[in-house]
């Protein structure tokens, strides 16, 4: 049930196609993922070329921001992969948004056995570790705003109240006082302890964060 749990949450976490895939134990398969995802990177940069991109480096993760990513975003997408990283389930808790963090807490805490959120936050953390190595640094978020109609929001909310995990409470609160709601779409990179180049981790996967009056919050 935990590892099921732990996949729910990465499956809110990260909309897209998966949690990630880490690097290899195999020297030769890392080196390969490196190279495979260096030219990705640039070639992700060459797309946004033509676009004003934000940069900045803070403890150690690069964020590169499409210039639409409203600036709220930016530290509280920081804040949360740090939090990830480091395992920092403090952090973590500040960075929900408030109403799911009661809800989906109070959803593990109701399954047979005595898993909690910090449980299925710990397996989060862990979704980018591969044998061979001992740990991992994030090193760059790529993100930019998904066009309109990039995510059906109240679609979003359905199928989760659909599965038990919300109720229309949940969704009737989110909608009546976010200011904003914005899908974004993010690609991440991380750095394996023993490997030369970063390898991405996360490919175009998507995040839903929202700003209200007590200010910016996320999904995950």
């Amino acid at each position: 049930m935990k590892k099921q749990l732990a996949l729910l949450l990465c499956g809110i976490m990260l909309l897209g196609t998966g949690c990630g895939a880490g690097s290899s134990a195999d020297n030769s398969t890392a080196e390969n993922s490196a190279a495979e995802s260096s030219a990705s990177s640039e070639s992700s940069a060459a797309e946004q070329s033509s676009a004003e991109m934000k940069e900045s480096t803070e403890d150690g993760l690069t964020i590169r921001a499409a210039a639409d990513v409203d600036e709220a975003y930016i530290p509280l997408l920081r804040k949360y992969f740090k939090a990830i990283e480091s395992e920092d389930y403090d952090t973590y808790l500040t960075v929900l948004y408030p109403p799911f963090k009661d809800a989906f807490s109070a959803y593990v805490e109701s399954m047979e056995g005595d898993e909690t959120l910090k449980d299925v936050f710990s397996d989060v953390c862990h979704r980018f570790d591969e044998d061979g190595y001992e740990s991992w640094k994030l090193t760059t978020l790529e993100m930019e705003n998904m066009p309109e109609g990039g995510i059906d929001i109240e679609g979003f909310f359905d199928s989760y109240i659909n599965a038990g995990y919300f109720d229309e409470s949940l969704k009737k609160e989110c909608l009546e006082n976010a200011e904003d709601i914005q899908d974004i779409r993010f690609r991440l990179y991380a750095l394996y302890e023993g490997d030369e180049k970063p390898v991405k981790v996360v490919d175009d996967n998507e995040i839903i964060v929202l700003k209200t009056k007590d200010g910016a919050y996320l999904f995950g």
